[in-house]
């Protein structure tokens, strides 16, 4: 890690500060990172610090990386140098790869300070799953405890959340009043759906607000865009939607003009 971060950076402490940035960046807001391995560092333990809701987003950016999941799910590999002379064999030392089921990963780590600590990853049929467990304990007792605090973290997680399509692309979502057609009101669509892993508890807070415009003058285009739909969950805002008209409304015809102005000047007359 050390000699990456040279690579890279050119120095350990200019690779930590960018580390650090690209974290916040990640929307990690209590993370700064004092070494490019995670041992202590130089700086104090208020600045080396992070939390496991920091590791889980951080976790959850890196399995993007196909790469990255590759060298994870790794239970060993043998690695030689460039001349082919002298080869090291490395085992992995993830326990949870091997004692669960769609385990792919991620990160054991332990120091005198923070005791041991584990970064989980686990995937069945469509749900992916993150857990971070940090300062488990010390000794063989801690060291142990990682695996069950992970495992009972899993199960409640794959126990509980589901994949729900809580909208869906073109689900009818309120009306706009048309100005000068024949069309007085055209009905709005979503444009895209909506899926996302919630608890039956979660599902109740759901809430969606809909911001459309009041009117609109003719002619409107069919798939024109004439407000969102706002999805939350209680108050964290999880998605914004296009809402699109359903049809189009062509403007009045001259002839139905004048045929709109004598129907309003005999109710006039009429008045």
């Amino acid at each position: 890690a050390v000699a990456l971060a040279e690579h890279i950076s050119g120095s350990v402490e200019i690779f930590c500060e960018e580390m650090t940035r690209k974290a916040k960046q990640l929307g990690a807001e209590d993370t700064v990172f004092g070494s490019p391995n995670g041992l202590d560092s130089h700086l104090t333990d208020a600045e080396h610090h992070s939390t496991a809701y920091d590791m889980a987003l951080i976790t959850a950016y890196a399995l993007r990386n196909d790469k990255f999941r590759e060298i994870i799910a790794q239970p060993e590999i043998t690695i030689a140098d460039m001349s082919g002379n002298h080869s090291c064999h490395v085992t992995n030392t993830d326990r949870f790869l091997k004692e669960y089921d769609g385990a792919i990963g991620v990160k054991t780590g332990y120091t005198n300070k923070a005791g041991h600590c584990f970064v989980g990853a686990a995937e069945r049929e469509d749900v992916l799953l993150i857990s971070a467990v940090l300062g488990s304990g010390w000794g063989d007792a801690g060291k142990q405890k990682k695996w069950t605090d992970t495992k009972a973290l899993m199960e409640y997680g794959f126990a509980n959340f589901k994949h729900s399509e809580v909208l869906k692309k073109d689900d009818i979502f309120g009306e706009v009043k048309v100005l000068n057609s024949p069309t007085e009101r055209v009905e709005t669509v979503l444009a895209e759906g909506y899926t996302i892993l919630l608890s039956e508890e979660e599902k109740e807070s759901l809430q969606i607000e809909a911001k459309l415009q009041q009117e609109i003058k003719a002619p409107v285009e069919k798939g024109q865009k004439l407000g969102t739909a706002v999805l939350f969950l209680g108050e964290e805002k999880l998605a914004e939607i296009d809402l699109l008209a359903q049809e189009e409304a062509r403007p009045f015809t001259l002839a139905e003009w004048m045929r709109r102005l004598a129907e309003n000047w005999l109710c006039w007359r009429k008045f």
